[in-house]
This record gives C-alpha cells, structure tokens and sequence, in this order.
C-alpha cells in the first residue's frame, strides 16, 4: 500500500472514531438528563386526567368546553399538536358518528385499505382506535374513551412523537 493511500485509510478510521464518540456522548448525556426537568405535568381535577409533556411545548386549555391542546413549538402550523375534547355526547353515539365518518372516508378513498379500527387498552381503558391513512403517509388518529358514559376524544397523527405523550395520559379519578 503506498503512502497516500495508507494516509487515507488512517483519516478515515480516525474519522469513524471520533463520529462514534460523538454519539456515545451525545447519548450518555440525553439518557442522564432529569425526566422532572424536561416536562410538564398537566392535572385536571374537573375532567379527572393527566398528562405528561416536553417543557418546551404549548399547553392550551379552554376547560370550560372540555377541550385542551398540546403542541410542539416547533414546526409553526405544521406542529404535531394533540387535541382532548371531553363531549357532552354519549360515548355510543360518539363510536356510532366516528364509524359513519370512517366509511365514508373509505368510500372516498383511493388508496386500500385506508384506514383501521382497532379495539385498544388505553391508560388501563377500553377505547377504540380509528386510523386514517392518506395519500401522503400521514395517519390520523382518533382514539375514544368512556367516561361516565360519555366520550372523551383524543386526536393526533399516528407514530409521531405525540405517540410518547399521549402515552402519559391517564385518568385521574
């Protein structure tokens, strides 16, 4: 091997190792940060829930219509942003509309299949999990709970990072 090539192949390992040293410290330092820090708590005490976010995102509540928003700061209009309504509908009136919007939107699609329904637990409750697919990859999802007879809806996209808190969220009483 000549001299310049050896050169090469030396600058190349050298480089290899300092990227994998950079990733190990960058994610040493992500893994100890303090949970406490990087998020809020959000409680509830007259719908009864809680839920977890990024310090670093908005909370908007309008609590006297039941309705609350958590997005990301970042992303302008784009944000991934999560909506909880709590509904003065019956939560089987409510399943019934969003299963008549659901074939609708299977009708209307081109794609197929372009969507799914799912019975899922959700924070230890029974909901259902009505997906979305579009055109463009995103999915949209809307997962409802009972509450007391009544529904409470949460609406974001689908695996995006609104999946970790949406995950948080729990009833409380």
């Amino acid at each position: 091997m000549n001299k310049k090539a050896l050169i090469t192949v030396l600058i190349f390992v050298v480089l290899v190792v300092i990227g994998i040293m950079a990733t190990y410290i960058v994610r040493q330092k992500n893994a100890g940060g303090n949970e406490a820090e990087s998020e809020k708590i959000y409680v509830n005490d007259k719908y009864g829930f809680e839920i977890k976010y990024p310090n670093d995102w908005k909370f908007e509540s309008s609590s006297d219509d039941g309705k609350f928003l958590i997005k990301s700061t970042i992303g302008g209009d784009q944000a991934p942003a999560l909506n909880i309504r709590f509904v003065n509908e019956k939560y089987f009136k409510v399943l019934a509309d969003e299963q008549k919007k659901f074939n609708e939107w299977q009708k209307e699609s081109v794609e197929q299949p372009s969507g799914k329904i799912s019975d899922i637990k959700f924070g230890g409750v029974d909901a259902k999990e009505f997906l979305y697919y579009s055109a463009i990859g995103v999915v949209d999802q809307a997962i409802i709970l009972e509450k007391n007879g009544y529904a409470v809806i949460l609406n974001s996209y689908k695996d995006s990072i609104l999946d970790s808190v949406l995950a948080t969220f729990r009833f409380t009483k």
